[in-house]
């Protein structure tokens, strides 16, 4: 899910209509509209391997992050990036 919605964030970056929940296609592959690096956050994690979990959640709260202050940017909006780093700032042990 997690990837989805990143990948939902990339396309309305892009000013497209992300799809439903559970739909892949046109995400991956020669038709999406993702860049070659989106792409292959993607794929890194595809399928996802649980040893994986702590670089997984890391490396997606860091392109939500980098989604969202465009979109903020854009849209001249404000954002508590302190709040964020409480929220999502996860350590595992």
């Amino acid at each position: 899910m997690m990837k989805h919605i990143l990948m939902s964030l990339w396309l309305i970056e892009k000013n497209q209509h992300p799809n439903d929940l559970g739909d892949w296609s046109k995400y991956e592959g020669s038709r999406s509209l993702l860049e070659t690096d989106q792409q292959n956050v993607i794929s890194k994690y595809t399928p996802f391997n649980v040893i994986q979990l702590e670089e997984f959640v890391q490396v997606m709260n860091k392109e939500v992050l980098k989604v969202a202050q465009a979109m903020i940017t854009e849209l001249n909006l404000n954002m508590n990036l302190e709040l964020h780093e409480k929220l999502f700032s996860f350590h595992f042990e």
